[in-house]
């Protein structure tokens, strides 16, 4: 069920006199019995009420059709010098006039208060209504409201009374400067009275008007798609909007606040931080029909410079609220960062899935929560909900774990910097890596001899992956590295309802492209990964650093893959140079319809060379326990072989007969030197270095290639 409708106390339109007392003759005693009877009936709760229709922006209680009449008071206590006064003019009765801008005058002086009344003397509306005062002061702000109550009454007698501190607000978005302040009603009345205390100092006050919001047959909106954010707007929702402030409110402040629930993914409300001073600010969307069950995601468009680094997501808590009553609190480390609306636009979704229902969602901003970092200004599109739902995930099949396919989000607490906040490079755009565009990506860039890795996490939110699944990232390197150096700077985990399962790195890290279809391949170079020998719901990437050179490596997307059949499952491969020999050492874990191996090296990393051939030692090329090889050269052999390889590729390629011949020659030249040098005078020398893979060879001529390692040197 997507959403749950709520019970309302929804009545039929009907006049607080009964049709009997208009037809009996005016002065009778017929007339004042029934009169009696109706006026009792009316205060035991057996009248008629109106219920508003469904309205998502308030409803001035105007003038305009004769429907609302104005009756007010005013007051001043101790000094007696408040008033609704401009000059000698009373100002109140503009509170009900068609002039929404022209607004009744109160001045407040200390010690001083003022009461204004407006009521409807014939209709009695139902509970469930949002009503309020739009309300303008240089005193009053949303951080502000101690020296208001809102009251609603029926028949002159109170039935709920809202201190500031319980009221809510909003920024008008008809007059700046304004704010809508009021409460959901939870007893009918026919009556709104705003109280105007002295509590912020002596001042002037404009009351525009008196307002209610009607929930009546509001539909619930639609029912979202599976895994695909969905915009709550007051065009296709029953959603408002509010906002508060606690601390200076001279330097904090939150404005345009309907764009939350504007149609628009382009406009925003803001929210003005300043890291100097203490104080938090809120914006809040309540469905006030329907709630949303447990499962949903819910989170805010945001846009903020400082959430480049993940580490600013401790300033910001989202809390969720049901029937007004606190649900969850998802702060820091426990958000999750949703597929952005719009790629590449330095926008985040952030926001958590939640185990309990919930018809609203608050994000809080703590301009404290991080030091030395000042937040400036939070954008806040829009608000999201996501129904997330499970993904298929079938045999032979290769996916991108990413929505709408599955209920992926980024899992912030395993994503960002270990270790020291800062100084360690930077984490852009991860929301990329779980939208529906493979060709957008996230960017790791490490600084160069930092001590912290830098990750990315992604959360399947529903689905649990087999064991014996291809799992891994789709990358490439920006700092020129090839597959050898690029694999040993990362490494991959997987997760299991929060406990990591494996983790794997360099050696044990495959190109698993070369085992099978990958999504495509990806737009990336490589597809780093393993095979999962055990369950997992979660894929995280980590980055380390290079020791000369920022590590910097852009990432499309993670991936499963149940199409991976692996005649060979490699254990560690190994490459050592001592004393003139080169020692490759590798190890396979299972081994299925295998014939042979060859020890393969390349000076570039691209160009390859076999220097050894092996039989399999698995009974019939079948295996299911660890078999260890290993192989050993003299290297001043490997070098003329790599020499030789390198001249007659390049013979080929050349069509005139004297070169042919000279580079034929250089090649002679260059295998006498290597055979009469001393094999500890033969090496890569300098900074060159030699690669090393195993590529094994099916019965079928398939052939399917190890990591690549590096030869080390030892002295």
């Amino acid at each position: 069920m997507p959403f749950i409708m709520k019970q309302k106390q929804m009545l039929l339109v009907a006049g607080k006199y009964s049709i009997f007392t208009r037809l009996a003759g005016k002065g009778s005693l017929l007339s004042l019995f029934l009169l009696i009877v109706t006026t009792l009936s009316l205060r035991t709760g057996y009248a008629q009420q109106t219920a508003l229709s469904c309205s998502m922006t308030p409803v001035p209680m105007v003038n305009g059709g004769g429907t609302f009449t104005a009756s007010f008071t005013a007051n001043g206590t101790n000094t007696g010098l408040s008033s609704w006064l401009s000059g000698l003019t009373n100002t109140v009765p503009r509170v009900i006039d068609n002039d929404l801008a022209n607004a009744a005058v109160g001045t407040i002086v200390v010690g001083g208060s003022l009461t204004l009344n407006v009521t409807d003397n014939a209709n009695t509306y139902s509970a469930g209504n949002y009503a309020g005062f739009l309300i303008g002061s240089g005193l009053l702000n949303l951080s502000a409201l101690g020296s208001i109550t809102v009251t609603t009454l029926n028949d002159g007698v109170v039935q709920e009374t809202m201190p500031g501190s319980s009221l809510l607000a909003a920024s008008s978005s008809l007059i700046s400067g304004a704010y809508e302040v009021g409460f959901y009603t939870n007893k009918p009345y026919d009556q709104l009275r705003l109280t105007i205390s002295s509590t912020l100092g002596a001042g002037v006050y404009n009351v525009y008007y008196a307002f209610m919001r009607g929930t009546g047959s509001c539909s619930a909106g639609p029912v979202p798609d599976c895994n695909t954010n969905t915009l709550l707007s007051f065009s296709t929702h029953p959603v408002v909007a509010q906002s508060g402030i606690t601390g200076a409110v001279a330097v904090t402040a939150v404005s345009n606040l309907s764009n939350i629930v504007d149609a628009s993914t382009s406009t925003a409300a803001s929210i003005s931080t300043v890291a100097s001073v203490a104080g938090t600010a809120f914006v809040s969307v309540k469905n006030t029909v329907a709630d949303y069950p447990a499962g949903y995601f819910v989170g805010f468009d945001i846009q903020n410079s400082s959430l480049i680094s993940l580490s600013a997501l401790s300033a910001f808590t989202l809390v969720t609220y049901l029937d007004g009553v606190q649900q969850q609190t998802f702060s820091g480390s426990s958000l999750l960062v949703g597929a952005a609306l719009l790629s590449s636009s330095g926008r985040q979704t952030v926001g958590a899935v939640t185990s309990e229902p919930f018809d609203e969602a608050r994000l809080i901003v703590n301009n404290q929560a991080l030091v030395g970092v000042d937040l400036g200004v939070t954008q806040v599109f829009d608000v999201i909900i996501n129904s997330l739902c499970p993904g298929t995930i079938a045999p032979n099949q290769s996916y991108r774990i990413a929505q709408p396919e599955f209920p992926a989000v980024i899992n912030s607490t395993r994503t960002g910097f270990d270790g020291a906040v800062g100084g360690n490079g930077t984490i852009e755009t991860p929301e990329n890596l779980i939208d529906n565009n493979p060709d957008n990506y996230a960017t790791i860039s490490v600084l160069a001899g930092a001590a912290s890795k830098g990750s990315i996490s992604i959360l399947d939110a529903k689905d649990v992956f087999p064991a014996g699944t291809g799992v891994g990232f789709n990358l490439s390197s920006l700092s020129g590295l090839l597959e050898a150096d690029l694999f040993n700077s990362i490494t991959i985990e997987t997760w299991l309802d929060g406990t990591l399962q494996e983790s794997q790195s360099s050696n044990s890290l495959l190109n698993l492209t070369v085992l099978g279809p990958i999504f495509g391949s990806g737009s990336g170079d490589f597809n780093a990964g393993f095979v999962a020998s055990q369950p997992f719901d979660e894929v995280r990437i980590s980055v380390g650093s290079l020791a000369s050179v920022a590590n910097t490596v852009r990432i499309y997307g993670a991936f499963a893959s149940t199409d991976i059949s692996l005649p060979v499952s490699f254990g560690p491969v190994s490459a050592f140079i001592k004393d003139g020999n080169l020692t490759v050492n590798w190890e396979t874990l299972t081994e299925n319809n295998c014939k042979e191996y060859q020890v393969e090296a390349s000076v570039d990393g691209k160009v390859w060379k076999a220097i050894y051939t092996t039989p399999s030692k698995a009974e019939n090329g079948n295996a299911t326990s660890p078999i260890q090889y290993s192989f050993t050269q003299s290297f001043s052999g490997l070098a003329l072989a790599s020499i030789g390889l390198m001249a007659l590729l390049a013979i080929p390629l050349i069509r005139i007969r004297f070169l042919k011949g000279m580079l034929m020659l250089v090649f002679l030249v260059a295998v006498g030197v290597s055979c009469n040098k001393n094999r500890d005078e033969v090496n890569t020398g300098g900074d060159s270095s030699l690669y090393i893979r195993i590529a094994q060879y099916d019965k079928d001529g398939q052939v399917h290639y190890s990591k690549v390692v590096k030869a080390v040197k030892q002295p």
